[in-house]
């Protein structure tokens, strides 16, 4: 999101695209309801290292999520948070990569229909950098509000699916959830790959 900051900070808050920005991580579920906002951090902050900081993430280290997220490559692969493949080759990882971002794509159609709703969001902020970070967290309850009360929001057909990779410098310590996080990518590879083997009758 576009905001206005002091001179002397403009550069933490300058992202990738030379955009003065807060870098907001948003997690949507299946109804493009919001379940996780964190706005607070410069533009020039990492992805992986908001993930690390926000107050899901305790949680999903803990063991005791059922479920999984779906993330981009800015994020590490674990268990609970299945990323894109570097490189699908076979039919069955093909076929995991079709579905991951067609799932996925619910969170750009998410973001894109919220800032629609919520025009701030798409043209930035004149306020100052305090009161713009607490109009973006009121506008996120304001947007479940409006989905729980099954308000019509308008959907673009056409939407833009981020495809830039994120370069990883950030060093990985906990290499075994990685690991848990690639045996539970292969296990459900290996999923989609028995489900479209069919077996010759006899």
């Amino acid at each position: 999101m576009k905001v206005k900051v002091p001179r002397e900070e403009k550069e933490r808050f300058r992202n990738r695209k030379n955009e003065i920005t807060v870098n907001c991580q948003v997690a949507f579920d299946d109804e493009m309801k919001l379940v996780n906002l964190n706005a607070r951090w410069p533009g020039s902050t990492h992805d992986a290292r908001i993930f690390r900081e926000c107050e899901l993430y305790p949680l999903l280290e803990s063991e005791n999520y059922p479920g999984h997220l779906l993330g981009d490559s800015a994020y590490p692969l674990r268990e609970y948070m299945l990323i894109p493949l570097a490189n699908p080759r076979t039919p069955a990882e093909k076929e995991y990569q079709w579905r991951h971002i067609k799932t996925r794509n619910l969170v750009e159609r998410s973001i894109g229909a919220w800032k629609r709703r919520f025009n701030c969001l798409k043209v930035g902020f004149q306020l100052n950098i305090s009161t713009a970070l607490i109009v973006i967290c009121a506008v996120g309850v304001v947007w479940n509000f409006l989905k729980e009360e099954a308000d019509e929001i308008d959907e673009e057909l056409e939407t833009e699916i981020h495809s830039q990779e994120t370069e990883h410098t950030e060093q990985r310590s906990t290499l075994s959830a990685s690991v848990r996080g690639r045996e539970k990518q292969k296990r459900i590879i290996e999923q989609i790959y028995r489900e479209n083997t069919v077996t010759p009758a006899d």
